[in-house]
Order: structure tokens, then sequence, then C-alpha cells
């Protein structure tokens, strides 16, 4: 949670930043922070109360964010990058472990 946390501090910042070239980087920003609050609310729903409606909810929003993720890659810089590619991998680990029914 703190890794996410920081991923989007670390977008915040590069959107504030004036060398946003033909990357949408601003925008997604703004978009990546309602993304993850919903991601993060699924998470602790279903954690919290593991039946079948919360575990399809989490992985709704889950796959929204790994669709988000995707789209800012290349906001980032190499390492912030690196970091954020292997938080997508271990997200859609868990994912192909769920089961929701």
């Amino acid at each position: 949670m703190k890794k996410l946390l920081l991923f989007l501090l670390t977008i915040t910042c590069l959107a504030c930043s004036s060398d946003d070239d033909d990357n949408n980087c601003e925008d997604l920003s703004i978009e990546g922070i309602e993304i993850y609050q919903n991601f993060i609310t699924a998470g602790l729903n279903y954690f919290t109360n593991p039946n079948n409606e919360a575990c399809l909810e989490y992985e709704d929003t889950a796959l929204a964010y790994i669709d988000y993720s995707n789209n800012v890659l290349d906001c980032l810089d190499a390492e912030d990058r690196d970091e954020l590619e292997q938080e997508i991998e271990d997200l859609e680990a868990e994912l192909a472990d769920l089961t929701c029914s």
C-alpha cells in the first residue's frame, strides 16, 4: 500500500512539472487518484468481508488499476517505471490466484 501511495505522489509531482511533452501525464494523475481510491476501498472491503460480491468488485477495480498503471508508465523515470512494472506483475499474479464465483 505504501508503494502505491508513493507511486501516486510521484505521478502528481511529475504532472506538475513543465516538461510534460505529448503524453498526458497531468490528466492521468488526476484520474489515478479516483482509480487508486476505488482499488484500495474494494481491497479493504474484500479482505475484511471476503464474499463473492466483494471479490468481484476487488477484481474489477484491480483490473482498472492495472490498466491505468500501464497507461502512466511513460510518465515515470526508469526506476519508478521498473517498480510499477513489478507491482503490476505482482497484482496480476494475485488476480490469477483469486477465485471469485
